[in-house]
């Protein structure tokens, strides 16, 4: 073919040029297709595209739709793959019980909104094997794929710790923290704890709130007036209860005094109370009640035995009640102060007898004021005859004298019952070691002897056989 015949011959097609992209991260594939630059290019396809795509190696998530749009929109760059980013794992946790990380030191705020600035919400009780901290397992991720198939890694997510204290106690498949005693809850770093003594470092006052904990409490100074200290267990103070409230199940020990103000001062516990003295305070124990130096002008009772044995022991003043016994150094005052000493009775039957007493005078007039409607209504059936408004009432009226009757009943048994309690406790007495002064009545079970004179070193004992109470001692021999 000669040079003229060959340039005027025409040009072959060529087929359109497809372009591939990569991303760096090889997550994203995109096509570009570029009609070729002479008019007799080739149309473009599907299939010349899928080559173009297959020389690139992009074989994972591939649209062949997307593909068609590049196709037939030449000139715009268009993402036909995408891969799979590789999804890290989730790191490991520690979901803290709310007991665990309670945030104390603010007034209360109640239901109605009040504020309780007694209550700052600084214990955290839990009870043995309370749930203190559960650990949540790392996850390992889901991995990825790039678009030339190859995968990517998942980073795995890393484990939580936790450590447990000397008594909290991790369940056998590490899960879980429970608390191996009750007591106060507690989290410092990763360490959760579970103490069976709260301590306060100071006064039960304004920085600290109440104090309500479910074990025993240590108390390194006061209880201040106006607040309170309640345990589950024993209560043990290093200051004084200062116009303060202890209320123990165990016992309560004061280093000083228990001194009371304005009608506040009081001490309640199961077991035993010890203190250096009682001054214008209640203290009721149900177990015994130990004063060394004295009491004054206070409320005691005793489930057991007082004893005020100090140097400077004496009882001025006030009511003592002792199941058992009465021991005192001195008992009441040269000044006359009017000092009662009840021994030979449980104080809590004492009280019962007492209300006893009171329940079945009331019992008398219900009964009266009902029988007494009961007869109205009753005459008045006789002569006019009753409307039915009233006739249910008297049958009302009869059914309530029918129960008062039952309660009469069911108490005169229960008085029965007291009164034999209240004889059983032949063993009571009053032992004064010093000095018993005028002014004092002394009661034993349900009698009562008024000192008229001072008494050294003098017993006080009831005759079962008289029903008297007996003076025995020294001088014991001139009051008979």
């Amino acid at each position: 073919m000669s040079t003229t015949e060959a340039a005027t011959a025409p040009l072959e097609p060529q087929p359109p040029r497809a372009t591939v992209t990569i991303s760096p991260d090889q997550l994203a594939a995109f096509l570009l297709v570029t009609p070729a630059p002479n008019d007799a290019a080739e149309p473009s396809t599907v299939e010349h595209a899928l080559i173009s795509l297959a020389d690139a190696r992009v074989t994972f998530g591939l649209d062949r739709g997307r593909v068609g749009e590049a196709v037939e929109s030449p000139g715009r760059m268009v993402l036909v793959a995408e891969g799979r980013a590789a999804c890290d794992g989730c790191d490991g946790r520690v979901e803290y019980a709310a007991s665990v990380l309670a945030v104390g030191g603010r007034p209360h705020v109640g239901d109605d909104g009040g504020v309780n600035l007694f209550d700052l919400d600084l214990v955290h009780n839990v009870e043995v094997g309370a749930l203190l901290a559960t650990r949540v397992l790392p996850t390992s991720g889901e991995p990825g794929m790039t678009v030339h198939g190859r995968p990517i890694r998942a980073r795995p997510g890393r484990a939580a710790h936790v450590r447990c204290g000397p008594v909290a106690r991790l369940t056998d498949d590490g899960l879980q923290v429970l608390a191996a005693v009750t007591g106060h809850a507690a989290l410092l770093g990763d360490v959760v704890s579970v103490s069976p003594i709260y301590y306060v470092r100071g006064d039960v006052g304004p920085a600290t709130g109440h104090v309500e904990f479910v074990g025993n409490v240590h108390v390194s100074g006061d209880v201040m007036g106006g607040y309170r200290v309640q345990a589950r267990g024993d209560v043990e103070i290093q200051g004084s209860v200062a116009a303060g409230e202890v209320e123990a199940g165990g016992n309560v020990s004061v280093r000083y005094g228990i001194q009371g103000h304005h009608g506040r001062g009081r001490v309640v516990a199961a077991g035993n109370v010890r203190a250096k003295f009682i001054e214008f305070a209640e203290v009721r124990a149900g177990g015994s009640v130990y004063a060394s130096d004295g009491m004054v002008r206070s409320t005691v009772e005793a489930g057991g035995r007082v004893e005020v044995l100090g140097q400077h022991g004496s009882i001025v003043g006030g009511r003592i009640l002792a199941r058992e016994i009465v021991s005192v150094r001195d008992l009441g005052s040269p000044h006359g102060i009017a000092t009662e000493v009840v021994v030979g009775a449980d104080p809590a039957l004492l009280a019962e007898a007492q209300q006893s007493r009171s329940d079945a005078i009331a019992l008398v007039r219900q009964l009266d004021e009902v029988q007494q409607r009961i007869g109205h209504l009753q005459d008045r059936d006789r002569h006019q005859g009753l409307n039915a408004q009233s006739r249910v009432d008297l049958d009302k009226f009869h059914v309530m004298y029918r129960s008062l009757l039952e309660q009469r009943t069911a108490l005169g048994h229960r008085q029965e019952e007291l009164a034999e309690l209240l004889q059983a406790l032949r063993s009571a007495v009053v032992i004064v070691h010093g000095t018993c002064h005028a002014d004092v009545h002394i009661t034993i079970g349900t009698m009562t002897y008024a000192v008229r004179q001072p008494w050294q070193a003098v017993r006080f004992e009831r005759n079962f056989a008289t029903h008297e109470i007996e003076l025995f001692g020294l001088q014991a021999s001139n009051e008979r």
